[in-house]
């Protein structure tokens, strides 16, 4: 039988292999490098770990919350100032020098197209459940409050969270985006065990 950590990284690297791919392709005009930086069960307290960025570094994220009767996850993409300003600059097609309301306005639409366009659905198609999401959020926040904020729902009675985060980079402009996953432990087991 699949573990949960195999069946979440199966589903989202089916995911990321077709539909994230010609998103960015689409939106960018850019290819993309992804890897699945790390899968497993963590504690709130270690979450903040698992990146490179210190914990106190303030970061763009964007957060949707999908949710089924069933089956809650917790979305969101990250990243620094200066790649904000070039992703920005490119959807814009102008030079941004500082993240103003439109800028903000594009990289939430970014998170809207990729999360729920291509994660969300295959997420949806792969388990067979209806999942309906959020509008997405948008914080300018440290790592560690946007973390402990979109972790809350997530966890269950060991105190544990499924994480899995995925790195896209885009190859020719340079930017490289966090997108993190977090799901309830105990009902990934339940989807797991009733395929």
């Amino acid at each position: 039988m699949i573990s949960e950590v195999d069946y979440i990284k199966e589903v989202l690297t089916m995911a990321s292999i077709g539909r994230v791919e010609s998103i960015f392709r689409m939106l960018l005009n850019d290819e993309i490098e992804y890897n699945i930086h790390f899968v497993g069960e963590v504690e709130q307290k270690d979450l903040e770990n698992l990146f490179s960025l210190q914990s106190d570094s303030e970061i763009y994220a964007i957060y949707i919350k999908c949710e089924s009767k069933d089956l809650n996850i917790s979305m969101i993409y990250f990243i620094t100032h200066e790649e904000a300003k070039k992703l920005a600059s490119i959807l814009l097609q102008t030079n941004i020098n500082n993240i103003d309301e439109f800028a903000i306005s594009a990289l939430i639409e970014v998170g809207n197209i990729f999360l729920v366009g291509a994660f969300a659905n295959s997420i949806s198609n792969i388990t067979k459940r209806n999942i309906e999401c959020s509008i997405p959020g948008f914080s300018n926040e440290t790592l560690r409050t946007i973390l402990q904020y979109a972790s809350l729902e997530q966890y269950t009675d060991n105190g544990k969270i499924l994480v899995l985060n995925e790195i896209l980079r885009c190859k020719n402009s340079d930017i490289t985006l966090n997108v993190i996953f977090l799901f309830n432990t105990t009902e990934i087991k339940n989807i797991v065990n009733s395929r």
